[in-house]
């Protein structure tokens, strides 16, 4: 995403949005007027975001979504195209508006003017979070940030799960075969801390040099590790690993293609689901001790010692924990 943003903000920055286009039920194309001619950016929610080249056919009848976004957008001029925080937040600069890509879990988009929501792809509300319009955008928290001053002391007592949250299972991986770092260790110390830190700042910061290693996409060759694929730019990676020749476009649905297409959208919602959960649960048994002293608490009626475990008694009488 940080290699992606660099190459987005280069072609496009300085441009004037030009028309945005619903391909299918999460694809979009958005049309630039730039200095080099007309650049077309394909998102595919929830996690891919590219230039192409490819001629991507458009529904007759544009969305009311896409319609909209038009309306606010047309004819601005971006200012820069940035990555949020270390995470998978592209943010599309136009001055007073800006249009959020938010490329995880459902995926989403996010058209801001100042700091109010006015308009969105999907609303979607969090405990802490609430996606709807007329609302002011919070984004979202990152626990494990790379780049945020606290990473190493976050390594240090997360270990390889904290890495693996942070960058992925298999870039962690690869990561620590470079480095000489054992696998599986629970807690780094201090040095190991450090060594991993240092080496994602060089790869978040290097020239973008795409290659397919260890059958992952990587933005720069990591270590020695043969490196199975080159490719010219972080966005024909992506193009060439996930070509967008198979786009759902509704003007040529038939009523079978409608069905598989709902049956697994469906099924992707209740892996996103399962995955949800699995987390919650996983958060849940790692504070265990932090809950089981609260309640504690809260059964004895010790309620101003609750803050200090970031709880609280709520108005209805029941306890509430930030983990």
């Amino acid at each position: 995403m940080r290699h992606m943003a660099r190459e987005l903000d280069k072609e496009l920055s300085g441009g004037f949005f030009d028309k945005a286009q619903q391909v299918g039920p999460q694809e979009f194309k958005l049309s630039f007027r730039t200095k080099n001619g007309r650049r077309d950016v394909l998102v595919r929610l929830p996690g891919l975001v590219n230039l192409t080249e490819y001629k991507i056919p458009s529904p007759k009848k544009p969305s009311n979504f896409v319609m909209m976004l038009r309306k606010n957008l047309s004819g601005k001029k971006l200012v820069k195209v940035t990555q949020h925080d270390s995470d998978r937040i592209l943010v599309f600069d136009f001055g007073n508006k800006k249009l959020v890509l938010e490329l995880f879990s459902h995926g989403n988009m996010i058209l801001l003017e100042d700091s109010l929501i006015k308009l969105v792809f999907r609303s979607e509300e969090w405990r802490d979070r609430k996606i709807k319009p007329g609302k002011e955008y919070i984004f979202p928290k990152k626990e494990a940030d790379p780049e945020s001053e606290h990473f190493e002391q976050y390594l240090q007592l997360h270990g390889e799960p904290g890495l693996a949250k942070a960058v992925g299972k298999e870039t962690a991986k690869l990561l620590l075969e470079y480095l000489s770092i054992p696998a599986g260790l629970k807690k780094y110390s201090a040095e190991h801390a450090e060594k991993i830190a240092n080496a994602l700042k060089s790869v978040l910061n290097a020239e973008t040099k795409p290659v397919k290693q260890n059958g992952i996409l990587l933005p720069v060759k990591i270590g020695e590790k043969e490196v199975e694929k080159g490719y010219p730019t972080a966005s024909k990676a992506v193009e060439e690993e996930f070509p967008p020749n198979n786009l759902f476009l509704p003007e040529q649905d038939n009523k079978l293609e409608r069905i598989l297409k709902k049956q697994k959208q469906t099924l992707e919602e209740y892996q996103h689901k399962a995955e949800e959960e699995k987390r919650i649960a996983d958060t849940m048994l790692e504070k265990q001790h932090i809950i089981n002293k609260a309640i504690q608490l809260f059964k004895d009626k010790k309620y101003s010692e609750l803050e200090k475990l970031n709880a609280r008694k709520t108005k209805d009488g029941k306890i509430e924990i930030d983990l």
